[in-house]
């Protein structure tokens, strides 16, 4: 799906899938759900992203997760495995 001006008026119509890590990706995607954008976090499964345990706890997760983590819903998925990469390929005709 390509993103045109008009889109970026209307962010609700957009899907990201973020599977980015640490700081930059987290917070650009982060932004992109603050202005209606639907996007969805994919973490490992057991462990989740290595934000997580950074800076200080507070109810299991790190200060820094919970900034850059913001406006997402979660998913834990293996990108190792085949079924995961049929999954996404599958979602890539709604994905910005």
């Amino acid at each position: 799906m390509q993103i045109t001006k008009k889109d970026c008026n209307n962010t609700a119509k957009i899907k990201i899938i973020d599977i980015s890590t640490i700081v930059s990706g987290p917070l650009a995607a982060s932004m992109l759900g603050d202005q209606g954008a639907e996007v969805i976090k994919i973490e490992p499964p057991f462990r989740g992203e290595n934000a997580r345990v950074m800076g200080p706890i507070k109810e299991g997760s790190g200060a820094l997760f919970a900034v850059v983590n913001r406006s997402k819903r979660s998913l834990a998925m293996d990108l190792k495995q085949e079924e995961s990469k049929k999954i996404l390929e599958g979602e890539k005709k709604d994905i910005a």
